[in-house]
């Protein structure tokens, strides 16, 4: 039978438990893959969708046991070929463990023999609306000395939420950027690109979201390649007014400085030193507000830099433990992700290379009202008369998972109009994956008349952002009084009551309990005639009861 279930009020989800649990939420992950063509695939593979085992290489327990990085969209540096592209979406899905839904953007040539970008994304989880090249290797600025030439392009990728409809709060635009490693006209040439993607940013369709993915090699938050983008006020690495923010705001100067040993991404190799923060995923304010789709981790407390598990936070650079500083990854005793794991990565980057890094969002909340209309129909004048709706969180489970989906957020104001709501004006909260909220509509009867008002929801579901329910009646001039709870049917099965139980309140019963309309909903579990937000054998015994003691 249908069941409705009064939701506790949610006022947020735990960012510990989202944090350090499976992920189900939209996992985006920024990766240099090193020169890619063709092959490492057990050495890919094995990073992606390898399990983190329940004991250190030492017998320790695991912080990070049994989870994957297995991300949703994944922003690649370094591809070789459109070939590389092919043989990279197949290692994808190929993988133990993978959903096998990976997809790809075309491969764009590099100007000058370079190394160009993909975009690897769940074809489950989101649609690619548009690939387009914002800034080309040729495109020239100088302050007339030296040209400050990006030494490759930078790709925007801009996918849609599946399950979602198109409005823009549901676009993300992902930008992927390499940009030129180097001092002095080499960090001229970071700034360049680093402003264009700025103002990038800024021009898009508004609402969208933003994300910058890349191989920055800037040394620190002071160097032109990365300031643009986060503009940190006066230096200050806790101030961000830029168009894009570091989500763990964790700025500073990261070369040689074991201060920020555990988000070192480069280099892992065999034989190399893990000493530097290269590698980012920046996100615009939009998806850090706590509204909609939004950054899964602290809006006000800065990454712990004594930790790789920051509980705080979703975003992590995988396989790093800590414990690599100014060496090679840490394999033999990795408490990040365990020697196999471990192991992977370092291969995959062939001797050279980098670390992944990803984060999770959540995606927003749907909100879903039983009914649009309310009718009470013709209702004696004197009489007590109110219906039920329900309200909830209709958000997709079964693709994002309970911890994946924003608590539906919603409040109505009072309709008039000689209707009364409960809990008007009240901030309500409906948990995605879960059981339904029910209000109540009394109708004022003191009046005799047609009644008419609209009840106006107001939610935080970007494609519902209001919901309205007409409400409507006619208030007969006096008339029959109700003779008991089972007479619930007036003239020609109308809702109401004309002073007498017959056929006509057994019918509208039976067709209000086999439809799940809760105004069947008379009795509790024992048989207590009251009701329990449930259609179940104890409301037909109770309905049948009032029946044969009614006139």
């Amino acid at each position: 039978m249908p069941k409705t279930t009064r939701c506790a009020a949610v006022v947020g989800l735990a960012i510990s438990a989202a944090a350090t649990s499976a992920h189900a939420q939209l996992r985006v992950c920024s990766w240099n893959i090193t020169n890619y063509t063709s092959g490492r695939i057990n050495e890919f593979q094995t990073s992606i969708y390898g399990v983190v085992p329940a004991l250190s290489a030492g017998g320790q327990p695991m912080a990070l046991a049994g989870q994957r990085m297995a991300p949703d969209i994944i922003l690649v540096q370094e591809i070789r070929s459109a070939a590389g592209i092919i043989n990279f979406r197949n290692l994808l899905n190929s993988a133990p463990g993978s959903p096998g839904d990976w997809a790809a953007t075309n491969y764009i040539d590099a100007p000058g023999g370079d190394t160009s970008f993909a975009m690897f994304y769940r074809t489950n989880r989101v649609l690619l609306v548009q690939n387009t090249t914002i800034i080309s290797q040729g495109a020239v600025d100088t302050d007339g000395v030296a040209p400050h030439i990006p030494p490759r392009n930078t790709e925007r990728y801009v996918v849609r939420l599946a399950g979602y409809n198109d409005i823009p709060t549901t676009n993300l635009a992902l930008y992927n950027s390499h940009m030129k490693s180097g001092s002095g006209v080499d960090e001229l040439r970071r700034q360049t690109e680093a402003q264009r993607i700025a103002a990038d940013v800024l021009a898009l369709t508004p609402g969208w979201h933003a994300i910058l993915g890349g191989d920055f090699n800037c040394t620190g938050f002071t160097d032109g390649g990365f300031a643009p983008l986060v503009g940190a006020v006066n230096g200050n690495p806790a101030i961000q007014n830029g168009p894009l923010y570091d989500p763990i705001r964790a700025l500073g100067g990261w070369e040689n400085n074991g201060t920020f040993r555990f988000i070192h991404t480069q280099d892992p190799g065999a034989g190399k030193q893990m000493d530097s923060r290269f590698d980012f995923v920046l996100l615009s304010a939009s998806l850090r507000d706590g509204v909609g789709l939004d950054y899964i981790g602290s809006l006000s407390t800065p990454w712990n830099l004594a930790t790789f598990n920051d509980t705080n936070h979703s975003y992590r650079c995988w396989g790093n433990d800590g414990s690599s500083f100014n060496t090679s990854l840490n394999i033999a005793s990795n408490t990040m992700v365990g020697n196999a794991i471990a192991t992977a990565l370092q291969l995959s980057a062939v001797g050279l290379g980098h670390l992944p890094v990803y984060l999770d969002l959540r995606v927003p909340a749907k909100a879903q009202a039983s009914t649009t209309t309310i009718n009470f129909g013709n209702v004696p004048q004197n009489s007590t008369q109110s219906l039920t709706y329900t309200v909830g969180n209709s958000g997709d489970v079964s693709l994002w998972t309970v911890g994946g989906i924003a608590p539906l957020n919603y409040s109505y104001a009072a309709p008039g109009s000689g209707f009364t709501v409960t809990q008007a004006g009240a901030q309500q909260t409906d948990a995605p994956g879960g059981g339904v909220n029910t209000h109540t509509v009394t109708l004022d009867t003191t009046t005799a008349g047609p009644k008419a008002g609209s009840l106006i929801i107001t939610t935080n579901a970007p494609e519902n952002p209001t919901i309205t329910i007409a409400l409507a009646a006619t208030v007969g001039p006096g008339g029959p009084t109700r003779c008991g709870r089972s007479d619930i049917a007036g003239p020609g099965l109308s809702v109401g009551f004309d002073g007498e139980t017959t056929a006509d309140d057994i019918i509208l019963f039976v067709s209000w309990f086999t439809s799940g309309d809760l105004r069947a909903d008379f009795s509790q579990p024992g048989l207590i005639p009251e009701p329990d937000g449930e259609l179940t054998a104890d409301d037909v015994i109770t309905f049948i009861g009032f029946f044969t003691i009614s006139c």
